[in-house]
C-alpha cells in the first residue's frame, strides 16, 4: 500500500509540473500586455513602460522568467498580484472558502437527491418513473451551466425576486469572516447576538441558485451511477435471499441493497467534487460570487499573470489530491487494484 501511495505522488509531481509549465508559456500567447493595461493609452510612455517592464520581471526572456517562477513556487512565494499588489497566497485563502463552501453545498444537493432518484429508478426499471428520471437526468447532464444559471437567475431572481442575484450575503450584514464559511460565521456568537438567524438566513438565500446550478451536472451523473450500481447489486443472490426471508421492502433496498451499492457511487461523487472547483469558474462568474472562479476571470481579463499561474495551479492541485486521494482510498478497499 505504501508502494502504491507513493507512486501516485510521483505521478502528481509530474502532473503539476506539466500544468505549471503549460499554464505558463499557453499565458504568454494570450494577446495583450499587462503592463500596456496598467498604464492604459496616455501613459505609454517608452521609458516609463520599460521601467515597468523590469519591476515586474517581464523584461527576462520566458524561459528564465518560468524558472525563476519555479524557484520562488518550492519556496512557497507565488508572487505577487500585478493589479493588487497582494501576495497570490493570501488572496487565493481569503476566496478560496467561497469557492469550497459553494462546492460543498453543491455536492451534498447533488447526493440528497441524485442517490433517492438512481435508486427509485432502479427499483422502477423499464417503467414511465424510469424513464422521466433517466429523461431528466440526460437533460440535466447535457445542460451548460452558463445557460442554466442565466435562466435560474431570470425565473427566481428577476421574475419572482425569491432569491437574490448575486453575492454571499446583503451588505447590511457585517459578518466576520472567522472561517470563511458565512453558514458558520454568521451563527458565532457574535454575529448571531447582532443578527439572529437573519445573517444565516441571507447568506444561505445567496447560496440556493449558484449551488443549484452547479450541482445540476453532478445530480445527473449520481442519478445515472445510482441507478446502474443498483441494477447490479439487485440481481446478486444475497437480494433473493433477503426477499426470500420476508424482509420489508425497504430493508431489502436500502440496507441490503443500497449499502452494497454505494462503494462505486462514493468514488464517483469523490472525482466529481473535484470537478465542481473548475465548474465554478463560470458559475461564480456569472451570480459574481468572491471566490477563485472568479477571481481567476478578472485576473484573465486584466493579464494578471501571477494570479492567473497560481490559480491554475492550485485549482489543478486540488483536483489532482482528491482523484488520488479518492484512487487511494478505492484501493485500500479493492486490493486487485493495488495489484494492477
Amino acid at each position: 500500500m505504501i508502494k502504491y501511495i507513493l507512486k501516485k505522488l510521483k505521478h502528481l509531481l509530474i502532473t503539476l509540473f506539466g500544468v505549471s509549465l503549460l499554464s505558463f508559456f499557453l499565458l504568454r500567447l494570450i494577446p495583450g500586455d499587462p503592463v500596456m493595461l496598467l498604464l492604459g493609452e496616455r501613459g505609454a510612455d517608452p521609458k516609463i513602460y520599460k521601467e515597468m517592464k523590469v519591476s515586474l520581471g517581464l523584461d527576462k526572456s520566458i524561459p528564465v522568467q518560468y524558472i525563476s517562477f519555479l524557484k520562488k513556487a518550492f519556496q512557497g512565494d507565488l508572487g505577487k498580484s500585478i493589479i493588487s499588489k497582494q501576495s497570490v497566497v493570501q488572496e487565493f485563502k481569503d476566496r478560496f472558502p467561497a469557492t469550497l463552501e459553494l462546492s460543498m453545498i453543491a455536492m451534498i444537493f447533488a447526493l440528497i437527491l441524485g442517490i433517492p432518484l438512481g435508486v427509485i429508478a432502479a427499483v422502477k426499471k423499464n417503467t414511465w418513473v424510469d424513464y422521466v428520471i433517466s429523461s431528466v437526468s440526460l437533460i440535466g447532464y447535457s445542460m451548460p451551466i452558463f445557460w442554466w444559471a442565466l435562466i435560474l437567475m431570470l425565473i427566481f431572481s428577476l421574475n419572482f425576486m425569491v432569491t437574490p442575484v448575486s453575492g454571499r450575503i446583503s451588505v447590511l450584514y457585517d459578518v466576520d469572516p472567522w472561517s470563511g464559511f458565512l453558514l458558520i460565521d454568521t451563527l458565532t456568537k457574535e454575529s448571531f447576538s447582532q443578527y439572529g438567524f437573519s445573517a444565516f438566513w441571507d447568506a444561505f438565500r445567496h447560496l440556493i441558485l449558484p449551488s443549484f446550478a452547479l450541482g445540476t451536472i453532478p445530480l445527473a451523473l449520481i442519478s445515472r451511477m445510482t441507478r446502474g450500481s443498483m441494477l447490479d447489486v439487485l440481481n446478486e443472490s444475497y437480494m433473493r435471499t433477503a426477499k426470500s426471508k420476508g424482509l420489508s421492502f425497504y430493508r431489502i433496498i436500502f440496507i441490503h441493497g443500497l449499502k452494497n451499492a454505494l462503494i462505486p457511487i462514493i468514488t464517483v461523487a469523490g472525482l466529481i467534487f473535484g470537478g465542481l472547483i473548475t465548474g465554478a469558474i463560470l458559475t461564480e462568474t456569472i451570480f459574481s460570487w468572491p471566490g477563485i472562479g472568479k477571481w481567476l476571470v478578472t485576473s484573465i481579463n486584466a493579464r494578471d499573470y501571477p494570479v492567473i499561474q497560481a490559480s491554475t495551479l492550485f485549482i489543478a492541485t486540488i483536483i489532482v489530491l482528491l482523484n488520488n486521494f479518492v484512487d487511494i482510498m478505492y484501493a485500500a478497499i479493492n486490493p486487485k487494484l493495488r495489484i494492477k
